[in-house]
């Protein structure tokens, strides 16, 4: 259990931080979000790239320190209120 928290932890956070250091490399390489481009302006595939690497270094972190149940408890607990238990 632990070693695999640490393994996928370790993970996320190196591919989150590889896709954040070549990520003008990536976003040339595969197809450009056109409706993001679109709704957002120009450029913003990179942008959004960028969020959804840290967003990946963040919860490998997280998951390598074992906070996510908490942390997830904490932003999802307006949510889950509205929800009754059966």
């Amino acid at each position: 259990m632990i070693l695999n928290q640490i393994i996928f932890g370790l993970l996320a956070i190196a591919l989150g931080t590889l896709s954040l250091k070549y990520n003008f490399q990536i976003v040339n390489n595969t197809a450009r979000l056109e409706w993001i481009e679109e709704k957002l302006g120009a450029g913003m595939t990179f942008t959004v790239y960028k969020i959804l690497s840290v967003l990946l270094v963040i919860g490998g972190v997280l998951y390598l320190t074992g906070l996510y149940h908490a942390v997830l408890g904490w932003l999802l607990s307006p949510i889950v209120s509205l929800f009754p238990h059966t």
